[in-house]
């Protein structure tokens, strides 16, 4: 394939898919890691006002975890979108290293 003079893949593209390619099954699983315990919480699992303390720090706890994966896939596509392809082997994406 013809690639102008001073172009090369962009290493630094490749880089965040291969980390998104990582991230994204681990995200699911974080924004889905407490939805059991929350479960069981609504069937009932504990009744007391100590429980019903803890089913509301849990509930904030799910969210939190929701929107951090949903924050760490959302900066990364942030990152990942506008970067093209080739780069100009002397730009900073061109000469960025894993």
């Amino acid at each position: 394939m013809f690639e102008p003079e001073g172009l090369v893949a962009n290493p630094y593209l490749e880089g965040l898919r291969a980390v998104q390619t990582t991230v994204t099954p681990m995200a699911a699983l974080l924004s889905t890691e407490l939805d059991s315990a929350r479960g069981a919480m609504e069937l009932g699992a504990w009744t007391s006002t100590t429980a019903d303390t803890f089913y509301a720090e849990l509930t904030e706890h799910v969210a939190t975890l929701g929107r951090a994966s949903d924050g760490c896939l959302d900066n990364l596509e942030s990152k990942i979108n506008g970067r093209t392809v080739m780069v100009d082997a002397s730009s900073r994406d061109g000469r960025w290293r894993s």
